[in-house]
């Protein structure tokens, strides 16, 4: 079967010479892999539409808007754009011990950069490149970084120094990103990955101390200048005292800053959402702000969790309802549990929320919307700025409020509207949608039921499902599934029937349909753009093209509990579904009598 399929084979490549039976890692060779891939039509056309991307002045919507990118050399030329991702996951659940680490396992997986950002996100979008055990990595003595990663390195620099054949030409081929979490990228930066050092910090030299007595304080972001020089004084004072390992957070040179374009602090190693605002900050200070509420008599653990357990999430919410078990320490729920937690508090507690004006409720009502900062997939300079303003003051409110001490990752989150402009935005960049492809690694090792050679029977069966994978068109053009409305024209209504008349000749219409993985339903919102809301009425197809037929609604935010009321302005739009460039959907709720939503990102006031 793989000799008639498309199918790159993992490769054994030993990492310990000086042993017969020493450790190897598994390695998909990205140049074979990116060869095959650039051979589908659908990718064709989507490499070539990123090569006409024109970023626009002082707009960040995509990593090519951002500073990083602008300034490496090849921003200007035709080329291929790797985003790499590197995350542990342990793929046995019932294996206990020691004998656990065994079994936890470092995957290192990429995606085409050339992707709009919601193909990039599609599971069958990442390809695995890398397998090894977990613990190789910490023993810097006789493995560590340099060794486990340079199987990859060295057919990325071959990749760099070569390019790639793309439609009967050479092009490119450039590493933009590597994406982890906060442990994994001090760890391939060459960083002291011990939180609690002088030096926490990847992207600046803060000191501990600082931090603690102004924690809204960011300094300069670190420079290459600077990295080396902390690695040369290192060294010196090594000579006098041996046991030094760090100085001023740096502990080794990375072996990433090889790659041609790319060095750890451009920065190259961008933050992640999910570990550090949502299991990090969000986690710390939920479980503060919702035992204060708690201490003020609006409600008790029992109650609140019995509140989520039987709330209704709707639409999208419904994958990732928040978890039933918060308590004291913790909120008890993964990265996107929590996100969901923080967005709809507010319709949970509807009936149980005493005063709005409640000082650790304000508290949350300002968290709430760092998070909708944070997530924003559009930036322009004025929201960066008003998300420096909200994030200060928020910060300034928490060293009122709450007494702990702010842990690191709060001083990771104050860095976001600074990195923003260099990076784009951070949702785009974040590892959970890497991290989803641990589930198939864990489905195989569940159904193999033999753990001799584990690292190849992952890679194998990945590898093999890719190629069945490429054995169809990877992003088939046009709709996909569709279910018809038999609903005469006639018995729409007049508003609805005005703009169908407007666009001509009717062919068919849907009451629901696939583009792109993504599923458009009748009677779903969803954002028209960042000021106006829109429910679909129709979907048309005219002539060939597919519209939207949606009525307008206006959203109003209502501060007391940071959701929006949706307005009906009366009026009814034609969306062209081929000019939705990244479509976000609402899930509406009824909240207090009015039809409200809570967003997942930052809408601006009218």
């Amino acid at each position: 079967m793989t000799q008639n399929l498309s199918y790159v084979s993992p490769e054994a490549v030993s990492i310990d010479n000086d042993k017969i039976d020493g450790a190897s890692v598994y390695l998909i060779r990205p140049r074979r892999a990116l060869k095959l891939l650039l051979e589908d039509k659908s990718v064709q056309k989507e490499v070539l539409e990123s090569f006409g991307y024109e970023s626009t002045p002082n707009i960040y919507s995509d990593y090519k808007d951002g500073k990083v990118y602008k300034n490496r050399p090849s921003c200007n030329e035709e080329k291929i754009d790797l985003i790499f991702a590197s995350d542990a996951c342990t793929v046995t659940s019932h294996v206990k011990g020691s004998a656990k680490n065994k079994y936890k396992i470092n995957c290192s997986y990429f995606t085409l950069g050339n992707l709009k950002p919601h193909l990039r996100s599609k599971l069958d979008s990442i390809h695995l490149a890398l397998l090894f055990r977990d613990d190789l990595l910490g023993d810097r003595v006789n493995y560590g970084v340099a060794k486990c990663f340079k199987p990859l390195l060295d057919d990325l620099k071959e990749l760099e120094k070569t390019g790639i054949e793309f439609m009967g030409r050479t092009i490119k081929v450039a590493v933009q990103f590597f994406v982890c979490d906060s442990l994994g990228a001090h760890q391939l930066g060459g960083f002291i990955g011990n939180f609690t050092h002088t030096y926490f910090c990847r992207f600046c030299e803060i000191t501990k101390q600082t931090f603690h007595l102004f924690p809204a304080t960011v300094l300069p972001f670190r420079t290459a200048q600077e990295y080396l020089s902390a690695l040369v004084e290192l060294e010196e004072r090594q000579k006098t005292k041996p046991d030094q390992v760090t100085h001023r957070g740096v502990k080794e040179f990375s072996p990433l800053n090889e790659l041609r374009e790319f060095h750890v602090v451009d920065p190259s190693l961008p933050p992640c959402l999910a570990h550090d605002l949502f299991e990090g900050v969000v986690d710390y200070d939920m479980t503060v702000i919702i035992s204060k509420l708690v201490e003020a008599g609006w409600l008790s653990y029992e109650s609140l969790n019995r509140l989520i357990k039987h709330f209704k999430c709707v639409g999208a919410d419904a994958h990732n309802k928040p978890a039933d078990a918060v308590c004291e320490t913790k909120l008890s729920g993964h990265a996107v549990q929590n996100w969901t937690l923080v967005r709809l508090l507010p319709f949970i507690l509807e009936g149980k929320i005493q005063d709005p004006q409640n000082e650790h409720w304000q508290l949350y009502l300002s968290l709430k919307k760092v998070v909708e900062y944070s997530c924003s997939p559009s930036f322009n300079d004025a929201d960066l700025e008003a998300f420096k303003t909200v994030l200060d003051g928020y910060m300034a409110k928490r060293s009122e409020l709450i007494e702990d001490t702010p842990k690191p990752k709060h001083h990771f989150l104050m860095h976001y509207p600074s990195l923003i402009p260099l990076v784009g935005p951070l949702i785009f960049l974040f590892t959970l949608r890497f991290e989803a492809k641990h589930q198939f690694l864990k489905r195989v090792a569940k159904a193999c039921k033999n753990f001799i050679n584990l690292l190849y029977t992952l890679s194998h069966r990945h590898q093999v499902y890719l190629s069945y994978l490429r054995t169809g068109v990877i992003y088939p053009e046009g709709i996909g599934p569709t279910k018809i409305c038999n609903k005469s024209v006639n018995d729409f209504e007049d508003n609805v029937k005005k703009v169908l008349d407007g666009l001509g000749r009717l062919d068919k219409h849907y009451i629901s349909l696939e583009r792109e993985g993504i599923i458009f339903r009748t009677g779903s919102y969803m954002m028209i753009d960042k000021r106006r809301d829109g429910l679909i009425k129709v979907i048309a197809s005219v002539g060939g093209q597919v519209y939207l037929i949606m009525e307008e609604y206006e959203p109003l935010l209502w501060e007391e509990y940071g959701v929006h009321r949706i307005l009906p302005t009366g009026a009814m739009k034609a969306v062209k579904i081929s000019c939705l460039a990244c479509p976000a959907f609402q899930s509406v709720y009824d909240f207090k009598d009015e039809l409200c939503f809570s967003s997942k990102f930052f809408v601006p006031p009218a």
